[in-house]
């Protein structure tokens, strides 16, 4: 089965829209993606230790100074090889255009793009670009970009050191307080007890001392009472027999009474005496 020959397409007017219509066919005309289906050129050994081959730099140089722009809208493999290949004619010189042995696979030229310029980075197993914006698509640094990325990491770096300071403050002085505070219940509990002892003992000598006092108290008043009824009943004693003895002592010396009785002496008999 033989593919289609390309024309020269015409725009005719009719009464419902434009219409393309074939009036001529053109021969020996490339196609746009006929590179594309063409077999790619094989790879080139280099004893570089960087492992970038020279060809493919100088024409990694030569596709980013003309279509980087282009280039760094592409963030898949794919999307780039495609505009490498489909571009190749307008950014590539006529004798790399004419000589297919000057002509890289493009898997060295990306190699080159990332690893010789340093103008991408290639991820998730070589399908995703990230693109250096710190860098022009010559390859050469950007000082202005740089100097912001530098200060940004600097603050960056600053920040975080003094967040850590900041937390590890924070922790030291929450342990001081937590510590602290332990400490000013343990001497709050301890001066609790040690006061609540002191008055417990205190008390305890104060009842103690009281108690004495008062049974000292009790005794001597008791030791005193008695004392005062000894000597109470000594004194009535002693007044009872001197009482007595007085008794006695009138009825010996014959002392006529006011009845006139006058006792005999030592006799329980008394003799009546007429006045």
């Amino acid at each position: 089965m033989t593919s289609p020959t390309p024309t020269s397409p015409t725009l005719t007017s009719t009464g419902i829209g434009p219409v393309i219509q074939v009036t001529k066919v053109l021969d020996g005309l490339p196609r746009p993606d006929s590179r594309s289906q063409s077999t790619p050129p094989p790879e080139v050994r280099t004893d570089n230790e960087s492992g970038v081959e020279d060809g493919a730099l100088e024409l990694a140089k030569q596709f980013m100074s003309t279509m980087g722009n282009l280039a760094r809208k592409c963030h898949s493999r794919g999307a780039l090889s495609e505009l490498y290949l489909t571009t190749l004619t307008a950014w590539a010189s006529p004798e790399v255009q004419a000589d297919e042995s000057l002509q890289r696979h493009f898997k060295q030229v990306l190699f080159a793009i990332a690893h010789g310029m340093k103008l991408v980075r290639v991820r998730d197993q070589g399908r995703s670009l990230f693109w250096n914006r710190y860098r022009d698509n010559t390859g050469n640094q950007l000082e202005d970009e740089r100097a912001k990325y530098t200060v940004r990491q600097q603050e960056r770096r600053g920040g975080q050191s003094q967040y850590r300071e900041d937390r590890r403050g924070g922790q030291s002085q929450y342990r001081e307080d937590r510590r602290g505070d332990q400490r000013e219940y343990r001497e709050d509990r301890r001066g609790g007890q040690s006061q609540y002892r002191e008055d417990r003992r205190g008390g305890q000598s104060q009842y103690r001392e009281d108690r004495r006092g008062g049974q000292s108290q009790y005794r001597e008043d008791r030791r005193g009472g008695q004392s005062q009824y000894r000597d109470d009943r000594r004194g009535g004693q002693s007044q009872y027999r001197d009482d007595r003895r007085g008794d006695q002592g009138e009825r010996r010396s014959g002392t006529p009474d006011s009845k006139g009785w006058i006792a005999a002496g030592g006799n329980s008999r008394s003799h009546h005496r007429n006045v």
